[in-house]
């Protein structure tokens, strides 16, 4: 699976500065759900699509032992530098390649997910992940199906960057039919009073409820779904945000 993208690339050394603020107050859900779901059993966790380890870096500090795979070299580099207790290998995350069970827990964060455009890829992707995995599994995306999703959406923002900015421009528009919501981004780079302007584009499969416990079962059965990283806020399908799934492999 292709990790191309300016913002994998080009892009790298902004990826945080671009990100969601939200990493911590996500690390402290997943530890939550970890203790809570885990039986106090969670110690090595894999980070699937873990970009610049914002994720890893901050389990690896809560004492968790982990292992981030990604295909973009940059962004890798900058997980290493930021997390060097922490182990990163290029790898794509629908064929993690490890030991049976090598792993108390998988994570899947920020609908990375949704890079699997296929019922057969997405259930060859579980297939892969319950060799590895020994008892979680946590998948997050967007949620689509709540009563004020926008089908067509454009979005801007400016994010201040050492000796410049960086201006952000999201067209999305999303295909009921097919599942399929493609993003076009433009970016415009002021740094050092030089401009740079880079064009990106992605498409992401928005999952249903539905689709990810058919597709998960029998290999993991769904024990809770979350509509923020309160990890005490209940999904709701018609007004959640976000739909955070917590599963559990089954014996």
């Amino acid at each position: 699976m292709s990790n191309s993208r300016a913002l994998y690339t080009k892009l790298a050394k902004y990826y945080d500065l671009l990100a969601p603020l939200t990493t911590k107050q996500e690390c402290v859900f997943l530890d939550k759900i970890f203790k809570k779901f885990g039986n106090g059993h969670i110690q090595k966790v894999l980070d699937l699509g873990c970009g610049t380890g914002r994720h890893a870096a901050l389990l690896q500090e809560m004492g968790y032992k982990v292992t981030g795979i990604d295909l973009s070299d940059q962004m890798l580099n900058i997980a290493r530098k930021k997390s060097p207790k922490s182990t990163f290998i290029k790898m794509d995350f629908c064929f993690p390649k490890f030991k049976r069970d090598f792993f108390d827990a998988s994570i899947c964060m920020w609908s990375t997910i949704g890079y699997i455009l296929d019922e057969k890829k997405f259930k060859e992707f579980v297939k892969n992940i319950t060799k590895v995995t020994k008892k979680i599994l946590v998948l997050s995306q967007t949620n689509h199906e709540k009563d004020n999703f926008q089908s067509d959406e454009k979005s801007e923002k400016v994010i201040l960057i050492p000796d410049g900015k960086i201006k952000v421009t999201i067209i999305r528009h999303y295909n009921g039919e097919t599942g399929i919501r493609e993003e076009k981004y433009k970016y415009f780079i002021l740094e050092k009073e030089k401009m740079t302007k880079l064009s990106d584009k992605n498409k992401l499969r928005l999952w249903e409820i539905e689709e990810i416990n058919r597709l998960l079962w029998p290999e993991f059965e769904i024990l809770n779904i979350y509509g923020d990283y309160s990890a005490e806020t209940h999904f709701d399908i018609r007004k959640s945000d976000k739909k955070i799934i917590v599963c559990r492999k089954k014996s």
